[in-house]
């Protein structure tokens, strides 16, 4: 898939996702297998976009700044360092976490979501 590429669109719920291994994540509870498939970077290569998938589980995880929608599925997420209180993600939510920020997220419902972030 040409990843730079524009002017397209994909059935975000139904695309099919490679399983691929996410290094920084650490597995507490159950087998949350991950899902990734990047769709868009921009000329510049410093922003991706793409579709995210989770398996439920609890897992603990150190965030980059990401713009997301959740598709589908459901979870709550607590920072771990953060004073905040949890997220309850689920289809339709929008939000942001920002670089560096640790949190743990249970995951009761495969989770889907759409993201944006920069590019490694």
């Amino acid at each position: 898939m040409d990843i730079f590429r524009s002017n397209f669109a994909v059935d975000a719920g139904r695309r099919e996702l490679p399983e691929v291994p996410w290094p920084s994540m650490t597995v507490l509870s159950g087998n949350p297998i991950v899902r990734h498939l990047p769709l868009n970077r921009n000329a510049q290569d410093t922003v991706e976009r793409g579709l995210w998938e989770i398996d439920p589980g609890v897992v603990e995880d150190t965030e980059v700044d990401e713009l997301h929608v959740v598709l589908s599925g459901a979870a709550t997420v607590e920072f771990l360092d953060l004073d905040l209180p949890p997220l309850e993600l689920r289809p339709g939510v929008v939000g942001f976490f920002s670089a560096g920020t640790r949190t743990r997220w249970t995951i009761t419902e495969r989770l889907r979501k759409v993201y944006q972030i920069p590019a490694n």
